[in-house]
């Protein structure tokens, strides 16, 4: 559900009236803060033959070190591109940029279709250490592209943000349709709901994007037109 006051939204108005560009940092190494290691308690002990309790609750999630809003944040980003049908039998196309896990493999990503790219890489493995991740979801302007503001939206994930962008069909560079505006305004809302939707969902289940979210809570931005979203 949409969060309309919090201070989640509090830290992205603070961090939109800076003017970060994350492609100054070097995003090739994952943070350098190390979190004190977890206390692991006593020992186990067996008791009359019977095999030692074995605590299987999840670790907790350890403290986001901090960065300021106006500087590139701790985490190296990934992105990766959905394509889905939605319930309405709409075909949907969102990308999700992420904080991230690195390895010597991973490589910088593309933005499709273009030879784009900023400080994401293709499909890393999630950072879970720190996480469930906040949640934000971003509307395109009039005649544009879901990650025509991707500087921003790599911007966010750097501090520990899920984004997601979703193409509002007919109304993208590649498939403008005026005489669809009517329909295409009033599927704008939607569009944005189920991309949150589906996204959460891929969270709670085995997957690149497993434990990626606690909750379908969001903040939601746009750009000139994405606003009247």
């Amino acid at each position: 559900k949409l969060v309309t006051s919090s201070p989640l939204l509090s830290l992205l108005l603070v961090m939109g009236c800076a003017d970060p560009d994350p492609r100054s940092a070097n995003p090739a190494f994952p943070p350098t803060d190390e979190a004190a290691p977890l206390d692991a308690g006593p020992p186990s002990v067996e008791v009359d033959g019977a095999p030692p309790e074995v605590d299987s609750a999840p670790p907790e999630p350890l403290e986001r070190p901090w960065r300021p809003p106006n500087e590139p944040g701790p985490f190296p980003v990934g992105l990766t591109t959905l394509e889905y049908e939605d319930a309405r039998g709409k075909t949907l196309k969102t990308d999700v940029w992420y904080p991230a896990e690195l390895t010597e493999s991973d490589r910088i990503a593309h933005y499709q279709y273009t030879m784009i790219s900023g400080i994401s890489y293709a499909e890393p493995a999630l950072e879970r250490a720190y996480g469930p991740h906040p949640l934000v979801a971003f509307s395109h302007g009039y005649i544009s592209i879901r990650y025509q503001s991707y500087v921003m939206m790599e911007h966010l994930a750097s501090h520990g943000f899920v984004v997601i962008a979703t193409d509002h069909a007919t109304n993208t560079i590649l498939d403008l349709d005026p005489s669809n505006d009517p329909l295409m305004m009033l599927e704008r809302p939607d569009d944005i709901r189920y991309a949150v939707d589906h996204v959460y969902a891929l969270s709670q289940e085995p997957g690149l994007l497993e434990g990626a979210l606690e909750s379908d809570d969001y903040a939601a931005l746009g750009h000139s037109f994405g606003s009247v979203t």
